[in-house]
């Protein structure tokens, strides 16, 4: 399972090594680095099968948040949250009826 994982994050850093267009403008390389940082923790988090972005408990799944991500991502949390947008501008990742990220991993593929 590991595998796959690995194999997303490999096509995540690929894709955010060349220029990214969103809204007919390039987007900054500082904002790809920070797209590339933000979407490879997600995946970290992934569901392989629900493609949620959540961790299993025996209380029930625990909803991750902004902050958890902005610390495991290494990044400042407005950073996090510009890089969030990015990535939802560009139908990378959603959010669904239960508040949680969910991944296009088709968009990543």
């Amino acid at each position: 399972m590991h595998t796959r994982i690995e194999n997303l994050i490999y096509h995540v850093e690929n894709i955010f090594d060349n220029p990214v267009i969103l809204n007919d403008r390039e987007i900054r390389t500082e904002n790809r680095r920070n797209c590339c940082a933000a979407l490879t923790t997600l995946i970290q988090y992934l569901d392989l099968d629900s493609n949620e972005v959540k961790i299993p408990s025996a209380k029930g799944n625990i909803k991750l948040n902004m902050q958890f991500f902005s610390k495991k991502s290494d990044l400042p949390i407005h950073k996090c949250y510009r890089a969030v947008k990015s990535l939802t501008d560009l139908n990378f990742i959603h959010k669904n009826c239960q508040d949680r990220f969910v991944v296009n991993v088709k968009k990543i593929m």
